[in-house]
């Protein structure tokens, strides 16, 4: 694991269970905190970040390459409250809930990959074996904004069956259809 002199942090599975989570997540305990998740760049973290100056935002990305494409990643925000971090979101989520953090006070999925191709269908998030995790993760709202509105009709219904089938999943969804900001 490092930490870069401004708020970065990559994280890789290895450390992911190291001291160094176990710090991060007594930090983050601090205040309340919102997570987007598949942040990409970093943009709309930082975005989150100047509507929500009373919470720590965490974006998280598993491409460096994508992260390092916005100065937000390789400068000093000018938000104090954002912090970007490199890792396997599907650990990510895991690891959280095992963590005294457990739950998100809100959670973003903004434009997430639809992975359009039906060969690919198993990694969209609604169909991919992590999505109980995601709905686990829970917060006052879970926010899905996509500009391909069949992705949030079926969001939407997974949620719904998620919901039916296991009652704990009963995180508020808002499925937003808008182009990208």
């Amino acid at each position: 694991c490092a930490m870069d002199s401004h708020t970065n942090i990559h994280l890789t599975c290895a450390n992911l269970n190291g001291p160094f989570f176990s710090s991060f997540c007594v930090f983050m305990t601090l205040f309340p905190w919102i997570a987007n998740s598949g942040c990409g760049t970093g943009r709309s973290t930082q975005y989150l970040g100047t509507i929500y100056p009373d919470h720590i935002i965490l974006g998280v990305d598993r491409s460096v390459a994508r992260l390092q494409r916005n100065l937000i990643y390789r400068q000093q925000s000018t938000n104090n409250n954002v912090l970007l971090v490199r890792a396997e979101l599907t650990d990510f989520w895991r690891l959280f809930l095992e963590s005294p953090l457990g739950k998100v006070d809100k959670h973003y999925l903004l434009y997430p990959n639809p992975y359009p191709k039906k060969s690919r269908f198993q990694n969209r998030w609604y169909a991919h074996p992590s999505f109980p995790l995601l709905l686990q993760l829970g917060g006052k709202e879970l926010v899905v904004r996509s500009n391909w509105k069949e992705y949030l009709e079926d969001f939407a219904n997974a949620a719904m069956v998620a919901k039916a089938m296991d009652p704990t999943h009963n995180v508020p969804l808002t499925c937003e259809a808008s182009p990208i900001i």
